[in-house]
């Protein structure tokens, strides 16, 4: 039996426009939410599942246990490749990096939480 035939009560926007969180309503009266990311990262091409929060029993509960838990990514003990890959950034900072595009290059990197760093880790590709 799925209990998650129900449609999104709430969708929220986080700080990184790459990723939202739909908060559903099960069928057992009780909320779970979901993050999704932008279809390589563009919000336009669509959303894929990321990972799912516990129960709760209301929205609002919900709402603040996710926003707690997933305004960001902890990308703690990550390498550079491996967040990239975490946000689904990997192929657009290739491709910045081919074409020497350094805004996007930081723009992309303060994403994945290394904005104080992105002008040495720039110069080092």
């Amino acid at each position: 039996m799925s209990y998650l035939s129900g449609a999104a009560v709430r969708q929220i926007n986080l700080s990184d426009p790459t990723r939202r969180i739909d908060i559903i309503a099960r069928d057992d009266g009780a909320f779970q939410a979901f993050e999704n990311l932008a279809i390589e990262n563009d919000p336009t091409q669509g959303w894929t599942p990321y990972r799912m929060s516990g129960i709760y029993r209301d929205v609002q509960e919900v709402e603040n246990a996710v926003r707690e838990m997933w305004e960001k990514f902890d990308f703690g003990g990550m390498t550079v490749n491996e967040r990239l890959y975490c946000i689904g950034a990997f192929a657009e900072f290739d491709q910045a990096r081919k074409v020497g595009d350094k805004p996007r290059l930081v723009s992309i990197l303060g994403r994945i939480g290394l904005e104080s760093q992105a002008n040495e880790i720039i110069e080092n590709l």
